[in-house]
C-alpha cells in the first residue's frame, strides 16, 4: 500500500491541464477527431 501511494505521488494520473492542451494539438497533428491514447 505504501509503495502504491509513493508511486501515485511520483507519477500522478494524466489529468493535469497540459493533457487538455496537448489533446487538440495532437488531434490536429494526427488528424483524428479524438485522441487514441487517453492513457498518456
Amino acid at each position: 500500500m505504501v509503495e502504491k501511494v509513493l508511486k501515485s505521488r511520483e507519477f500522478p494520473p494524466p489529468k493535469p491541464t497540459p493533457s487538455k492542451k496537448e489533446k487538440p494539438v495532437i488531434a490536429k497533428i494526427t488528424g483524428f477527431p479524438e485522441v487514441h491514447f487517453p492513457e498518456y
